[in-house]
């Protein structure tokens, strides 16, 4: 810095001159890094909701959604092909994938719907059995509303929800009567009854009774 003082002019060489010079080699210890926030995967954290919103991606077009750091960064990455192709199938296809939701949009003529409608499959799988389904079901909505074609109808949304085991069903049979028996006592004694057939445990339950000879 001494040198670099020693450039400046006599005439201007004062302690307004020095503090400059201080300054100016404080600039080369700025980590500039930091400011390449279009370098998503570097960029701070704190900084990706004011990229969402220059990338217009906030609220129903997939920031509501973006519950974790890697799903925000991953919509932000292809927020440009997303608006480039918005009112495709890919479009909405991507946007629900990219939050974790895999989708196949269906229309009208592969299922036999009326013209310019359209329904969309939701792989939930990895959200687990316990997902939240009333959750799910607005994201998801919320999505295909934001990137669909506005010309087309939105017809019908199911989530999917695969298992891979065993299921095990079980039930029981639970059923009842009385019986009386009298002095004399017939030879065949029969309950009639409807009994449903179940696999399970049987539960009787019914009265007896007695009377003296």
């Amino acid at each position: 810095m001494d040198n670099d003082l020693a450039l400046v002019p006599h005439t201007i060489r004062d302690n307004t001159a020095s503090a400059f010079a201080k300054v100016s080699a404080r600039m080369d210890e700025i980590d500039l890094t930091q400011l390449l926030i279009y370098i998503v995967d570097r960029a701070p954290a704190e900084v990706l909701p004011y990229l969402a919103e220059q990338f217009h991606v906030l609220g129903y077009e997939g920031w509501n959604y973006a519950n974790t750091d890697p799903k925000k960064r991953a919509l932000l990455k292809e927020a440009l092909p997303l608006h480039r192709y918005k009112g495709t199938v890919w479009a909405v296809e991507r946007a629900l994938t990219l939050l974790g939701l895999p989708a196949r949009l269906w229309q009208w003529f592969e299922y036999g719907g009326d013209p310019h409608h359209f329904r969309v499959d939701v792989d939930i799988t990895g959200e687990g059995a316990s997902a939240d389904i009333a959750r799910l079901d607005r994201d998801a909505t919320g999505l295909v509303m934001a990137w669909k074609r506005k010309s087309s109808v939105f017809e019908a949304l199911r989530l999917l929800l695969s298992i891979d085991g065993t299921i095990r069903i079980g039930g029981a049979v639970i059923c009842g009567g009385t019986l009386t028996i009298s002095p004399y006592v017939p030879s065949d004694v029969e309950i009639e009854g409807t009994m449903p057939a179940f696999a399970g445990a049987v539960f009787y339950s019914g009265t007896l009774t007695i009377y003296p000879g």
